[in-house]
């Protein structure tokens, strides 16, 4: 019986959500790509890029002229020279290579930054669904009530009710729109939320027609394990890594000595003198400690990038636990809920003469907690479902 409960559950969630995923994925879609931290990230990765390419270049050639003022008894004495240094012939090509790698992890954090915020969207996205499907239930309750206190004010002027009845619908009221009230003040928050994450730009417009979560199907554990691998900020630390293991052998080579040559010209008693210099950087401090530094970036991004990685198998591996444990719960109460108006049934017996207003009462309550619960366990599922699949 249970497994035919689970089965009923999940055949109603994936035929009313499964159809609503292109349309979320695509609000989502709209929204990153108005992002303005995405724009920044992207622009960034680009200008780090650029950086590295204009670190790879000769120095800019050297000219250095003269002019020596002899006694009275000799010519003065002028000249001009020209020179071009440059570094070890290898250092060109392996700066070349770490910055390639580099630009490769500066792009992929772009990538990182990006998918963030998808997530991030995402989950406000959610919030807004969740809202939305409160609001909606308490306007219903309160619709409810406006009738119900509307027949019971004409009933007590002819006598049929007491102060007792009306008073207590009218105090039923009062918490009812009290509760509507603060769902539709978060309800606001989230709206300016996806409007700073939509760039400043209004979502109504993208949202209105937005009711129903993306819910999809889900794979085995092992699938969202491995899929942590895809995270683009892993990838990003792996290629930074790489990129300080480069610099090592960038700043290996540069222990070499740099080089120099030039065209020189000089005039002196009353001739012209050219020839040609060349000159040799023996560089003895300039790169002290420089493939030590490298060495400890490298360690430096491998723990952080294996901290990083535990980090998120934690956080799928937990996510995978809460998914199951709530669909557990929401394959119970489903059926109750999708299948039965309790709150139809409750008003018949109350029309039937069955229970009195305070029992009616007591029972709407009842029931409107436990529909706010059943609301609040799809709410945490979807929650738990963007966490699990937020590399999918």
């Amino acid at each position: 019986m249970k497994k035919i409960i689970h089965s009923i559950a999940i055949m109603y969630f994936i035929g009313v959500g499964y159809s609503y995923a292109g349309v979320f994925d695509n609000i989502v879609d709209r929204i990153v790509s108005n992002n303005p931290d995405v724009e920044s990230a992207m622009a960034n990765a680009r200008a780090e890029t650029s950086s590295l390419a204009s670190e790879n270049n000769l120095s800019d050639p050297e000219i250095e002229g003269d002019y020596l003022i002899g006694p009275s008894s000799a010519n003065n004495r002028w000249g001009v020279s020209i020179s071009q240094s440059f570094d070890w012939p290898g250092v060109y090509k392996a700066r070349s290579k770490a910055n390639a790698t580099a630009s490769n992890a500066y792009n992929l954090m772009a990538a990182s930054t990006r998918l963030e915020k998808r997530f991030e969207i995402t989950n406000s996205l959610i919030d807004y669904v969740n809202e939305a499907k409160n609001i909606k239930l308490l306007e219903e309750v309160l619709h409810n009530l406006d009738t119900l206190y509307k027949s019971y004010e004409k009933g007590y002027s002819h006598g049929e009710f007491t102060i007792l009845d009306v008073n207590t619908l009218k105090i039923e009221r009062v918490r009812v729109i009290g509760q509507l009230r603060q769902w539709n003040s978060r309800h606001e928050d989230t709206m300016r939320s996806l409007s700073m994450l939509n760039g400043g730009n209004d979502c109504a417009p993208l949202v209105k027609e937005l009711d129903e979560y993306p819910i999809v199907r889900l794979k085995d554990l092992e699938y969202y394990l491995s899929s942590v691998e895809k995270d683009p900020l892993i990838k990003s630390n792996s290629e930074m890594t790489n990129y300080s293991n480069d610099m090592a052998r960038v700043a290996s080579l540069s222990k070499y000595p740099g080089f120099s040559i030039g065209y020189t010209h000089n005039y002196e008693e009353g001739m012209h003198f050219n020839g040609v210099t060349v000159g040799m950087t023996i560089p003895v401090f300039s790169q002290r400690h420089k493939v030590q530094a490298a060495k400890d970036r490298t360690l430096a991004y491998e723990t952080a990038n294996m901290a990083y990685r535990v980090n998120r198998t934690s956080k799928v591996a937990a996510a995978y636990s809460r998914v199951n444990s709530l669909n557990e719960d929401i394959s119970l109460l489903g059926p109750i809920f999708e299948t039965t108006d309790n709150m139809t049934i409750l008003k018949k017996s109350l029309d039937g003469g069955q229970i009195s207003i305070l029992s009616y009462i007591e029972g709407m309550n009842y029931f409107l907690l436990a529909r706010q619960d059943y609301l609040d366990l799809q709410y945490r599922y979807n929650i738990a479902v963007a966490e699990l699949t937020r590399y999918d």
